[in-house]
């Protein structure tokens, strides 16, 4: 574990200039030193799991419109690790702390939910790193990413545990990306690991094509056993990663990112506020809209051509908080298909 970690901590040193300057001038620094948390997790206990298969299910949060797609039985798993919410004075929260609700209500709902009718979705919490981490990775960020990661790692294999020989897949956005990053770099190694791997979506970070040895990037609709990336952003605005050598997928497409794909092939888009400043829109409000335009590869950045994006709030920044909600019906329809797939 501490390779893998040196090398996730030698990869965000080199591309920690690349997160929105304006941005990081907004995130405060934690105002007391690292302590290694005494609260730490056991994933034998449901309470440390935000959805747990069958007991914390999210089938209600998928839109009426596609419940149609929803598999009555499930044959596969996914492992869904949430991005950073945490902002705090702490390097890691205490446990009482941990922004639960914000999890709970936007991200989960909103990303976790959209393999919710291919799967059992198990989400655990974690003692996540400070977002100011990602500024400090020499420091006690980067002690602060070990604290996290750990718990990934212990979460995982008590899911291993639970998932018996079921077929799974990986699921991450941003922090969440980034340790299922590392934990990907310890296990690919691994035979059982691999043969169980329908695919690992690692969204909003910087996956490199040549990141994993024994994983390959997914280069059609159906491949399994391998890894799709994307960091979605608006024509002429900064990238939140610009770094050479970035994966790039489409989920329009799902094949060649470099080829321009109109809105017209995607299945649906999930508007909500921005998780890092604004409150879930209403269960009972969960209607999928079509937005204009279309998207491209370019530089390994996913970007939004020709289009307003009016119903999602940050998009003059970058569309970093809406890398699942633009494509939520896209992905929701790609993950039954990879597992489908799988299973024949």
């Amino acid at each position: 574990m501490e390779g893998n970690m040196r090398l996730l901590i030698m990869v965000l040193i080199f591309n920690s200039l690349l997160f929105n300057q304006l941005f990081a001038q907004m995130v405060p620094r934690p105002s007391i030193p690292f302590k290694v948390p005494e609260n730490k997790l056991d994933y034998s206990n449901t309470q440390n799991w935000y959805a747990y298969g069958k007991t914390n299910s999210l089938e209600k949060f998928i839109p009426s419109d596609l419940s149609e797609l929803n598999q009555e039985i499930k044959k596969a798993s996914v492992f869904y690790v949430h991005p950073t919410t945490y902002w705090g004075a702490d390097w890691n929260p205490k446990k009482k702390s941990i922004p639960q609700e914000r999890v709970k209500n936007l991200l989960i709902i909103n990303q976790a939910a959209a393999f919710s009718a291919c799967c059992q979705v198990f989400a655990p919490h974690y003692r996540q790193a400070n977002l100011y981490s990602f500024w400090d990775i020499q420091g006690d960020g980067g002690k602060a990413l070990r604290v996290a990661y750990q718990d990934i790692k212990d979460a995982f294999e008590e899911f291993i545990k639970i998932n018996g020989d079921n077929p799974f897949i990986l699921a991450g956005h941003s922090q969440g990306t980034a340790l299922l990053r590392s934990l990907i770099l310890e296990f690919e190694n691994k035979k059982n690991f691999r043969d169980k791997l329908i695919a690992a979506y690692l969204v909003g970070f910087n996956i490199k094509e040549d990141q994993f040895k024994n994983i390959q990037s997914c280069e059609s609709t159906n491949d399994t056993g391998c890894y799709i990336s994307w960091n979605t952003t608006m024509e002429n605005t900064k990238p939140l990663f610009s770094d050479d050598g970035l994966a790039c997928h489409n989920p329009l497409s799902w094949g060649d990112g470099k080829k321009i794909t109109p809105f017209d092939n995607s299945n649906g888009s999930m508007p909500f506020g921005s998780y890092l400043y604004s409150n879930l829109i209403e269960e009972k409000n969960r209607q999928l809209i079509k937005v204009s335009g279309s998207t491209e590869c370019k530089s390994g950045n996913l970007f939004i051509l020709n289009s307003t994006l009016k119903e999602f709030p940050d998009r003059q920044m970058n569309l970093h908080s809406y890398d699942y909600a633009i494509f939520f019906k896209s992905i929701l329809v790609n993950a039954l298909a990879r597992v489908s797939e799988f299973h024949k």
